[in-house]
């Protein structure tokens, strides 16, 4: 099983209402609370209202952040999904952040992958 966090927006690309950045791995967690402008406690499997920054610590707005604990996720590894606006701007600046505070970009099909290595999905569901 991979040891590194990956990321990827996991919504098609366009505009549209909602985009959706999934981030699984040991470091999921960790990386997504870096990116709240204040400190807030998120418990697994409910949907918290957040407010994002980067870096700079310029806003990124809001989001809804759920947070999956291993293995009670698609991949088996801990995975939390950052819902926001579907802006591709937007999205993929998140994702930019998210990468620079460790996680790599994730590789096509990689989370179905790790759902099947970890015995989340079989060959024929994967």
């Amino acid at each position: 099983m991979e040891t590194d966090t990956i990321a990827n927006i996991s919504t098609p690309l366009g505009f549209g209402g909602v985009g959706v950045i999934r981030i699984s791995g040991p470091r999921s967690l960790e990386i997504v609370l870096k990116l709240l402008q204040k400190k807030q406690k998120i418990t697994p499997r409910r949907a918290h209202h957040v407010f994002l920054k980067d870096r700079e610590g310029k806003s990124l707005g809001d989001a809804i952040v759920i947070y999956f604990k291993k293995p009670k996720s698609y991949t088996g590894e801990d995975v939390v999904e950052i819902q926001t606006f579907g802006s591709p701007v937007l999205m993929n600046k998140i994702l930019s952040e998210i990468i620079s505070l460790g996680a790599r970009l994730s590789k096509p099909g990689e989370f179905t992958e790790r759902a099947y290595l970890s015995g989340k999905l079989d060959l024929i569901k994967a």
